[in-house]
C-alpha cells in the first residue's frame, strides 16, 4: 500500500528553506554593516599609522564609495543575468578578502585600493540581498525588507562598539579587521551550506525588468528623491566617519566613549526605520 506524503509538506519545506536563507542573509548584512561604522573610532589610529593629513583620511570613505557606485551600476545588470546566490557568495568573498588584506596594507595607496574593493563587495552584497529577499518573499516584501534594513542598523550600532572596545583593550587595529574577516568566513560557509542543501526556486529577472528600472529616470520626482538621498547619505557617511574622531581629539573622550556616541546615533536610525514601517501603513510617503 502506497503512503502519500501529508498535504502541504512540500510547501512547509519550501517555507523553511526560504526563511533559513533569509535569516542567513540578515546575518550577512549585519556583519557588513559592522565594517561600515567600525572605521570611525579607528580613524585617528589610521591617520597616525600612515602619517597622512586629516583631509587625506577622508579618502578612505571616498574610495569605498567609488567602489559602491560601480556596484550599483553593474549590480542590477548582473542580478538579472546570473544566479543571485552565486553573486552573493562572490560579493561576500570580495568583502572577506578586503578585510583580511586591509590588515596587511603596507602603504596608504594600497589601503585605499583595498577599501575600494571593500566598497565594491559590500554594496554589491547589499543590492543582491535586497533583490533576492524580494524574490523569496514577494507577498510580504515590504515587511521582510524592513527587517533586513533593521539588521543593517543593528550591525551599524555594533560596529563602533566592536572596534573601540577592542582598541581600548590593546588589540592592534589590523587584528580588528582580521577578527571580523574570520567571523564573516564562518557565515559564508553557513550560507553556502544552506543554499546548497535547502535550494529555493524564485522568479528569475529579465531584461524587461532592467528596462522598467531605466524608466524611473524619466520621472522628475525620482530626481528630487535622488538629490534628497544624496544629501542624506553625505550626512550619514560624514557622521559615521568623523564623529568618533571629533570626540576623541576635541572632546578628549576615550575610544570606547566615542564609539558609544556613534552607536547612539544608529539607535536613532533603527528606531526611525521601525517607526516608519508602522507609519507607512497609515500615511502616504
Amino acid at each position: 500500500m502506497e503512503v502519500k506524503a501529508p498535504a502541504g509538506s512540500m510547501t512547509d519545506r519550501a517555507s523553511k528553506s526560504k526563511w533559513a536563507i533569509t535569516v542567513c542573509l540578515f546575518l550577512l548584512i549585519l556583519v557588513f554593516a559592522v565594517s561600515f561604522t567600525m572605521i570611525g573610532p579607528m580613524m585617528p589610529i589610521l591617520i597616525n599609522k600612515y602619517a597622512i593629513k586629516w583631509s587625506q583620511g577622508g579618502l578612505i570613505s571616498t574610495f569605498q564609495s567609488i567602489g559602491g557606485i560601480l556596484a550599483f551600476v553593474f549590480g542590477g545588470l548582473l542580478a538579472d543575468k546570473m544566479k543571485k546566490t552565486k553573486l552573493i557568495g562572490i560579493s561576500f568573498i570580495l568583502y572577506i578578502l578586503s578585510l583580511l588584506l586591509i590588515s596587511l596594507a603596507p602603504v596608504y595607496l594600497v589601503l585605499l585600493c583595498l577599501f575600494f574593493i571593500l566598497g565594491l563587495g559590500t554594496n554589491l552584497l547589499d543590492i543582491l540581498a535586497n533583490a533576492y529577499i524580494s524574490d523569496l518573499h514577494p507577498e510580504r516584501r515590504g515587511v521582510v525588507l524592513n527587517l533586513l534594513h533593521t539588521f543593517f542598523g543593528v550591525g551599524a550600532f555594533i560596529g563602533p562598539l566592536f572596534s573601540s572596545l577592542l582598541i581600548e583593550q590593546g588589540v592592534h587595529w589590523n587584528v580588528v579587521f582580521r577578527i571580523l574577516g574570520i567571523v564573516c568566513g564562518v557565515l559564508l560557509v553557513l550560507f553556502i551550506i544552506i543554499t546548497y542543501t535547502m535550494p529555493v526556486n524564485t522568479r528569475e529577472g529579465s531584461q524587461e525588468d532592467s528596462k522598467n528600472v531605466l524608466k524611473l529616470f524619466a520621472i522628475p520626482k525620482m530626481w528630487i528623491l535622488g538629490i534628497i538621498m544624496l544629501l542624506y547619505t553625505a550626512h550619514q557617511g560624514g557622521i559615521s566617519t568623523w564623529l568618533p574622531t571629533y570626540m576623541e581629539t576635541s572632546l578628549k573622550s576615550t575610544p570606547l566613549l566615542s564609539g558609544m556616541g556613534l552607536s547612539v546615533f544608529w539607535i536613532g536610525i533603527i528606531l526611525g526605520r521601525l517607526a516608519c514601517s508602522k507609519l507607512s501603513q497609515r500615511f502616504s510617503p
